[in-house]
């Protein structure tokens, strides 16, 4: 409706006399010429411009805005937990106390058995369970990255487990903000963020699987 209300407004100049072409030696007849040359090329570009501004608007109308899909949230989130599971891992095992009474409590820690006649230490239930928590952080990548990968591929196999796994990295992360730093908070932080985001935007794909179910 705009190009034609456009090009109605347009109308090409009838002063332009017939017998022009065959008169283009003379001053008047070139003059007449150019001005229908010009009108000739402006209404091309004008029609250009008008087909291109639809064609634009058409895309904007039909170009949905891209959202964010589960899938690269629990890679994201896998991801930030590989990273965290290194980052652990080096961490708790190259510590050094930088103070005299902190690397007294670590000697007591790895010289002094916890029940006498035992050589089980405090230092051994610290490294054991470090290690324990690198493992699970790894498990913990397996798992969302094969959420990822079941939101992607079948969305309705998903059941509540999204949710669950939300559940249990809110709990880590109120951990986390009690007992640890901040470096460990903010990776917490980040990996509950996207499995949240993951389970509220896997939730509308397995909607209609269940309700074909019932």
């Amino acid at each position: 409706m705009t190009s034609e209300r456009s090009l109605q407004v347009l109308s090409p100049p009838s002063n332009v006399p017939d017998n022009c072409l065959q008169q283009v030696d003379s001053v008047g007849c070139a003059s007449e010429l150019n001005t229908e040359l010009l009108y000739t090329r402006y209404r091309s570009v004008h029609i250009n411009v008008l087909k291109l501004t639809a064609q634009k608007t058409q895309r904007k109308q039909g170009k949905h805005i891209p959202q964010m899909k589960p899938t690269w949230l629990y890679r994201i989130a896998a991801i930030l937990f590989v990273l965290f599971a290194t980052l652990h891992t080096i961490g708790f095992l190259k510590f050094v106390p930088p103070t005299p009474e902190g690397q007294a409590v670590m000697n007591a820690m790895n010289t002094v058995p916890l029940q006498p006649g035992h050589n089980y230490t405090y230092g051994n239930f610290y490294r054991g369970f470090g290690l324990f928590a690198t493992v699970y952080f790894l498990f913990a990548a397996a798992v969302a990255w094969h959420l990822g990968e079941l939101s992607r591929k079948l969305p309705a196999a998903l059941g509540s487990l999204p949710w669950i796994f939300f559940a249990l990295q809110l709990i880590g992360l109120a951990l986390t903000w009690k007992y640890f730093s901040k470096p460990p908070v903010v990776f917490s932080a980040l990996v509950t963020f996207c499995i949240g985001w993951a389970a509220i935007l896997a939730r509308p794909a397995s909607a209609p699987a269940s309700s074909e179910r019932s």
